[in-house]
Protein backbone atom coordinates (compact mmCIF):
# COMPACT_ATOMS: atom_id res chain seq x y z
CA UNK A 1 0.00 0.00 0.00
CA UNK A 2 1.66 3.25 -1.14
CA UNK A 3 1.71 6.64 0.55
CA UNK A 4 -1.14 8.09 -1.52
CA UNK A 5 -3.35 5.10 -0.80
CA UNK A 6 -2.82 5.53 2.94
CA UNK A 7 -3.67 9.23 2.71
CA UNK A 8 -6.91 8.44 0.89
CA UNK A 9 -7.76 5.77 3.47
CA UNK A 10 -7.18 8.25 6.31
CA UNK A 11 -9.40 10.82 4.61
CA UNK A 12 -12.16 8.22 4.26
CA UNK A 13 -11.72 7.21 7.90
CA UNK A 14 -11.98 10.84 8.98
CA UNK A 15 -15.23 11.20 7.08
CA UNK A 16 -16.59 8.05 8.72
CA UNK A 17 -15.58 9.32 12.16
CA UNK A 18 -17.12 12.72 11.46
CA UNK A 19 -20.38 11.08 10.41
CA UNK A 20 -20.41 8.87 13.52
CA UNK A 21 -19.98 11.88 15.80
CA UNK A 22 -22.80 13.77 14.10
CA UNK A 23 -25.09 10.73 14.17
CA UNK A 24 -24.52 10.19 17.90
CA UNK A 25 -25.48 13.64 19.11
CA UNK A 26 -27.48 13.50 22.34
CA UNK A 27 -26.71 9.87 23.12
CA UNK A 28 -23.77 7.79 24.27
CA UNK A 29 -21.65 5.95 21.78
CA UNK A 30 -18.14 4.57 22.14
CA UNK A 31 -15.64 5.00 19.33
CA UNK A 32 -12.10 3.63 19.38
CA UNK A 33 -9.72 5.61 17.17
CA UNK A 34 -6.70 3.41 16.54
CA UNK A 35 -3.43 5.19 15.82
CA UNK A 36 0.12 4.32 16.87
CA UNK A 37 1.80 7.69 16.30
CA UNK A 38 1.27 10.97 18.14
CA UNK A 39 2.20 13.09 15.11
CA UNK A 40 -0.43 11.40 12.93
CA UNK A 41 -2.99 11.60 15.73
CA UNK A 42 -2.47 15.37 16.07
CA UNK A 43 -2.83 15.79 12.33
CA UNK A 44 -6.05 13.76 12.18
CA UNK A 45 -7.58 15.56 15.16
CA UNK A 46 -6.85 18.97 13.63
CA UNK A 47 -8.47 17.95 10.35
CA UNK A 48 -11.46 16.46 12.14
CA UNK A 49 -11.98 19.61 14.20
CA UNK A 50 -11.95 21.72 11.05
CA UNK A 51 -14.42 19.43 9.28
CA UNK A 52 -16.85 19.43 12.19
CA UNK A 53 -16.73 23.18 12.71
CA UNK A 54 -17.30 23.88 9.02
CA UNK A 55 -19.94 21.27 8.35
CA UNK A 56 -21.94 20.98 11.56
CA UNK A 57 -20.62 23.54 14.06
CA UNK A 58 -19.81 20.58 16.30
CA UNK A 59 -17.20 21.31 18.95
CA UNK A 60 -14.89 18.58 20.24
CA UNK A 61 -13.96 18.61 23.92
CA UNK A 62 -10.58 17.05 24.71
CA UNK A 63 -9.23 15.45 27.87
CA UNK A 64 -5.69 14.12 28.23
CA UNK A 65 -5.32 11.59 31.03
CA UNK A 66 -2.53 11.97 33.56
CA UNK A 67 -0.38 8.85 33.79
CA UNK A 68 -1.47 8.30 37.41
CA UNK A 69 -5.18 7.89 36.53
CA UNK A 70 -6.71 4.69 37.92
CA UNK A 71 -10.39 5.01 36.95
CA UNK A 72 -11.53 6.18 33.54
CA UNK A 73 -15.21 6.87 34.21
CA UNK A 74 -14.65 8.69 37.52
CA UNK A 75 -11.86 10.81 36.04
CA UNK A 76 -13.95 11.90 33.06
CA UNK A 77 -17.01 12.53 35.23
CA UNK A 78 -15.02 14.67 37.66
CA UNK A 79 -13.43 16.73 34.91
CA UNK A 80 -16.69 17.31 33.07
CA UNK A 81 -18.81 18.04 36.12
CA UNK A 82 -22.34 18.77 34.91
CA UNK A 83 -21.25 19.52 31.35
CA UNK A 84 -22.49 17.40 28.47
CA UNK A 85 -20.15 18.20 25.55
CA UNK A 86 -21.16 17.60 21.96
CA UNK A 87 -18.36 15.05 21.70
CA UNK A 88 -15.45 14.06 23.92
CA UNK A 89 -12.03 12.87 22.82
CA UNK A 90 -9.74 11.20 25.34
CA UNK A 91 -5.98 10.92 24.92
CA UNK A 92 -3.22 9.35 26.98
CA UNK A 93 -4.36 5.78 27.60
CA UNK A 94 -1.05 4.46 26.24
CA UNK A 95 0.84 6.46 28.90
CA UNK A 96 -1.07 5.24 31.96
CA UNK A 97 0.95 3.54 34.68
CA UNK A 98 -2.09 1.48 35.69
CA UNK A 99 -3.60 0.74 32.29
CA UNK A 100 -4.79 -2.77 33.12
CA UNK A 101 -6.50 -1.55 36.30
CA UNK A 102 -8.15 1.29 34.36
CA UNK A 103 -9.48 -1.04 31.66
CA UNK A 104 -10.74 -3.63 34.14
CA UNK A 105 -12.55 -0.92 36.12
CA UNK A 106 -14.09 0.53 32.95
CA UNK A 107 -15.49 -2.88 32.11
CA UNK A 108 -17.00 -3.24 35.57
CA UNK A 109 -18.80 0.14 35.47
CA UNK A 110 -19.56 0.17 31.74
CA UNK A 111 -23.27 0.84 32.34
CA UNK A 112 -22.38 4.14 34.04
CA UNK A 113 -20.99 5.57 30.81
CA UNK A 114 -24.35 5.31 29.07
CA UNK A 115 -26.27 6.59 32.09
CA UNK A 116 -24.22 9.75 32.55
CA UNK A 117 -22.62 10.54 29.18
CA UNK A 118 -25.15 11.61 26.54
CA UNK A 119 -22.58 12.21 23.83
CA UNK A 120 -20.12 10.25 21.69
CA UNK A 121 -16.89 9.30 23.47
CA UNK A 122 -13.76 8.79 21.36
CA UNK A 123 -10.88 6.95 22.98
CA UNK A 124 -7.59 7.20 21.09
CA UNK A 125 -5.77 3.88 21.39
CA UNK A 126 -2.60 2.26 20.11
CA UNK A 127 -2.39 -1.34 18.95
CA UNK A 128 -1.12 -2.37 22.39
CA UNK A 129 -3.92 -0.55 24.23
CA UNK A 130 -6.45 -2.15 21.88
CA UNK A 131 -5.09 -5.64 22.60
CA UNK A 132 -5.37 -5.08 26.34
CA UNK A 133 -8.81 -3.53 26.01
CA UNK A 134 -10.13 -6.57 24.14
CA UNK A 135 -8.64 -8.89 26.76
CA UNK A 136 -9.47 -6.98 29.95
CA UNK A 137 -12.67 -5.12 29.03
CA UNK A 138 -14.47 -7.36 26.52
CA UNK A 139 -17.97 -6.15 27.41
CA UNK A 140 -16.95 -2.50 27.20
CA UNK A 141 -15.18 -3.21 23.92
CA UNK A 142 -18.28 -4.91 22.50
CA UNK A 143 -20.07 -1.55 22.58
CA UNK A 144 -17.45 0.16 20.46
CA UNK A 145 -17.11 1.14 16.85
CA UNK A 146 -13.49 1.18 15.69
CA UNK A 147 -11.67 3.28 13.13
CA UNK A 148 -8.00 3.06 12.21
CA UNK A 149 -5.49 5.59 10.89
CA UNK A 150 -2.35 4.44 9.05
CA UNK A 151 0.87 6.40 8.78
CA UNK A 152 2.66 6.72 5.45
CA UNK A 153 6.15 5.31 4.94
CA UNK A 154 7.49 8.81 4.28
CA UNK A 155 6.08 10.02 7.60
CA UNK A 156 7.53 7.02 9.42
CA UNK A 157 10.99 7.88 8.16
CA UNK A 158 10.49 11.57 8.96
CA UNK A 159 9.43 10.63 12.50
CA UNK A 160 12.61 8.60 13.02
CA UNK A 161 14.78 11.42 11.67
CA UNK A 162 13.11 14.09 13.81
CA UNK A 163 13.30 11.95 16.95
CA UNK A 164 16.98 11.20 16.35
CA UNK A 165 17.74 14.90 15.81
CA UNK A 166 15.89 15.80 19.03
CA UNK A 167 17.79 13.18 21.06
CA UNK A 168 21.16 14.32 19.72
CA UNK A 169 20.28 17.97 20.42
CA UNK A 170 19.36 17.18 24.04
CA UNK A 171 22.54 15.18 24.57
CA UNK A 172 24.67 18.01 23.16
CA UNK A 173 22.81 20.63 25.21
CA UNK A 174 23.57 18.66 28.37
CA UNK A 175 27.28 19.15 27.76
CA UNK A 176 30.32 16.92 27.79
CA UNK A 177 30.64 14.44 30.63
CA UNK A 178 26.94 14.45 31.48
CA UNK A 179 25.04 11.28 30.68
CA UNK A 180 21.34 11.69 30.08
CA UNK A 181 19.53 8.48 30.87
CA UNK A 182 16.57 7.34 28.81
CA UNK A 183 14.06 8.68 31.33
CA UNK A 184 15.38 12.20 30.75
CA UNK A 185 14.88 11.67 27.02
CA UNK A 186 11.44 10.03 27.36
CA UNK A 187 12.92 6.87 25.89
CA UNK A 188 12.69 4.45 28.81
CA UNK A 189 11.47 0.97 27.95
CA UNK A 190 7.68 1.01 27.71
CA UNK A 191 7.44 4.78 27.21
CA UNK A 192 5.13 5.99 24.41
CA UNK A 193 7.98 7.50 22.40
CA UNK A 194 10.13 4.39 22.57
CA UNK A 195 7.12 2.23 21.72
CA UNK A 196 6.47 4.43 18.68
CA UNK A 197 10.08 4.07 17.55
CA UNK A 198 10.03 0.31 17.89
CA UNK A 199 6.69 0.18 16.09
CA UNK A 200 8.04 2.39 13.30
CA UNK A 201 11.06 0.14 12.89
CA UNK A 202 8.88 -2.98 12.66
CA UNK A 203 6.44 -1.35 10.23
CA UNK A 204 9.26 -0.36 7.90
CA UNK A 205 10.57 -3.92 7.95
CA UNK A 206 7.08 -5.30 7.26
CA UNK A 207 6.62 -2.90 4.35
CA UNK A 208 10.03 -3.75 2.91
CA UNK A 209 11.12 -0.11 3.20
CA UNK A 210 14.79 0.63 3.82
CA UNK A 211 16.37 3.42 5.80
CA UNK A 212 19.54 4.98 4.51
CA UNK A 213 22.74 4.30 6.44
CA UNK A 214 22.55 7.44 8.58
CA UNK A 215 18.88 6.92 9.46
CA UNK A 216 19.43 3.31 10.42
CA UNK A 217 22.46 4.20 12.53
CA UNK A 218 20.47 6.88 14.37
CA UNK A 219 17.62 4.48 15.10
CA UNK A 220 19.94 1.73 16.34
CA UNK A 221 21.74 4.24 18.56
CA UNK A 222 18.50 5.45 20.17
CA UNK A 223 17.17 1.96 20.79
CA UNK A 224 20.57 0.91 22.14
CA UNK A 225 20.85 3.62 24.79
CA UNK A 226 20.07 1.11 27.55
CA UNK A 227 23.74 0.13 27.35
CA UNK A 228 24.35 1.50 30.82
CA UNK A 229 22.20 -1.36 32.11
CA UNK A 230 24.32 -3.85 30.13
CA UNK A 231 21.30 -5.42 28.49
CA UNK A 232 22.28 -7.72 25.65
CA UNK A 233 19.71 -6.39 23.18
CA UNK A 234 20.77 -2.83 23.89
CA UNK A 235 24.43 -3.67 23.40
CA UNK A 236 23.67 -5.26 20.04
CA UNK A 237 21.72 -2.18 18.88
CA UNK A 238 24.48 0.12 20.10
CA UNK A 239 27.27 -1.85 18.43
CA UNK A 240 25.23 -2.03 15.23
CA UNK A 241 24.80 1.76 15.25
CA UNK A 242 28.57 2.23 15.56
CA UNK A 243 29.16 -0.16 12.67
CA UNK A 244 26.69 1.74 10.49
CA UNK A 245 28.36 5.05 11.26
Amino acid sequence: MNNEHKKVMNENTLQALSWALKASQGRFSLILARCNYASLRRQMVQQLQSQLLEGASLVLTEITLHKSVKKLFATLKNQLGQKQPQALMVFGLESLSNLEQVLTAANQVREEFGKHFHFPLVLWVTDEVMRRLIRLAPDFYSWATSVEFAITTDDLIKFIEQTADAVVAKVLDAGAGIFLDNTALNLEIGSPLRTELESARQELITRGARLNRKQEASLEFIIGRELDNLQQDARQHYERSLALW
